[in-house]
């Protein structure tokens, strides 16, 4: 007779029977009784979940047709599952078969499902900060420390483009506050996705009022890729009320997206909730930034690698910071594979194609053009020594989105925008970052000009 492992098995078995859920939601009883009730679980061990299954035949069947999908279902209640294993055993006295463990929607809804694992690796100590990131890092240690906030706020919302470090602070202050004996607050943090995913199963089970009162009685709610849930009518509803709930009782909420407050596709309430919230974007890191992070990265991952090697990724990779690490992490493989030193000469074979996608990214000239572009005027007149109120938020856009999305230098964008010395540029910049925080003509503008140029 095959047992069940007794490593995690409770834990396994309790994913599994609230998967089930979903599985015959999607599909129907008869699919589920005639493919999925022969499944039993074995084990979950080093993310990969293995079942068993009567024969080769109901096996190959589900795997051909179903695994995707059940292998999605088990990664929105536990991320760290990567692989799904289902081996044959020829047996019709299984000890754990999916109809013995699946009494009652309520029991399946009795496991803690809105537990959320973190990965250690994203904490505060691990973070780089530099100009690009210093505001959201400072708000995000604030909420982690329990201090109050200037902003006079309980919600704050983070965004950015894809992989600038949002997700890594929202788990940071998650596992902070979990790692702090002596912090009574209790913490949430979810993926957008795995909040719409709890939503649909708890109103497949009939029970939201189970589904809020677990979100309201956390002290803080930290909620990932905002986005995910926007034009989902539904669920996003049900978000604005949890967020009216949480915002009135004065609990904590720190969100993130990847575009402005102003663009979301919310009902009004939320989103007005959400534009005078403390609103941080979060900008493409400096080359400082990137050599810092870089660093971070070599040690996180015990290696050395020579300044000039870094210095090459930091001045090469224009994307994201996920992509910098990616290369450098690609990098140090490659050279602990192969015996070789990691220097210039194997950092420019080996990372050509990261390089090359990120020469032909973007330019000064291509984003003076976009500027341009947007407020329909011509480069020249941007350049031009011209005051007039046509010319001059354009040109402040300019000097802010060569300062953010090059490695050019102050003097250098001053030069690009009619010789202007360093001073006039910083004070534009400043002069966009202050509107950032609630001008909604020039969020929408960086917003959209951002979007050409990527």
């Amino acid at each position: 007779m095959y047992n069940l492992r007794d490593d995690n098995s409770s834990y396994a078995l309790s994913l599994w029977q609230s998967a089930v859920i979903s599985l015959k939601d999607t599909y129907g009883e008869i699919t589920y009784k005639n493919w999925f009730s022969h499944l039993a679980v074995i084990s979950l061990d080093n993310g990969i979940m293995t079942f068993s299954a009567p024969s080769r035949f109901i096996r190959e069947w589900i795997c051909n047709n179903y695994l995707d999908y059940i292998k999605s279902v088990l990664e929105l209640l536990d991320p760290s599952i990567s692989a799904i294993s289902i081996e044959v055993v020829e047996s019709t006295q299984l000890q754990q078969r999916v109809d013995s463990i699946v009494q009652t929607k309520e029991h399946a809804i009795n496991c803690d499902i809105f537990s959320y694992p973190l990965d250690e690796r994203l904490n505060f100590e691990n973070f780089a900060v530099g100009d690009a990131n210093r505001i959201a890092f400072s708000a995000c240690t604030m909420v982690a420390k329990n201090e109050k906030s200037i902003a006079g706020t309980n919600i704050i919302y983070m965004h950015s483009a894809v992989g600038m470090g949002k997700t890594h602070l929202l788990q940071a202050v998650a596992s902070h506050i979990r790692a702090n004996s002596s912090d009574q607050r209790s913490v949430l943090y979810l993926s957008a996705e795995k909040f719409m995913h709890l939503y649909l199963k708890y109103l497949r089970a009939n029970d939201l009022i189970g589904f809020k009162e677990k979100l309201k009685s956390s002290d803080i709610l930290l909620l990932d890729d905002l986005q995910f849930i926007c034009g989902k009518a539904a669920t996003s509803q049900e978000f604005s009320n949890i967020l009216t709930a949480l915002s009135d009782a004065n609990k904590c909420v720190v969100i993130s997206s990847d575009t402005s407050p102003f663009k979301l596709a919310l009902d009004q309430r939320a989103k007005s909730r959400l534009v005078g919230s403390l609103v941080i974007e979060i900008e493409p890191a400096d080359y400082a930034l990137k050599v810092a992070i870089l660093k971070k990265k070599c040690i996180q991952m015990g290696q050395q690698i020579s300044e000039d090697v870094l210095a090459l990724i930091a001045e090469k990779v224009l994307s994201s910071n996920r992509e910098l690490e990616g290369a450098l992490t690609k990098l140090i493989t490659f050279a602990s594979l192969s015996g070789q030193d990691p220097n210039l000469e194997l950092a420019n074979r080996i990372l050509k194609e990261n390089f090359a996608s990120s020469d032909v990214a973007l330019t000064p000239e291509s984003i003076l053009e976009h500027v341009a572009n947007y407020f329909a005027v011509e480069v020249t007149e941007i350049k031009s020594k011209s005051r007039a109120a046509g010319t001059v938020l354009p040109r402040q856009v300019a000097a802010y989105l060569l300062k953010t999305l090059t490695t050019k230098s102050l003097q250098e964008i001053g030069k690009m925008l009619g010789g202007r010395d360093h001073a006039s540029v910083i004070y534009y910049c400043k002069q966009i970052t202050a509107k950032l925080i609630s001008d909604s003509k020039v969020i929408l503008a960086i917003d959209e000009i951002k979007a050409k140029i990527a």
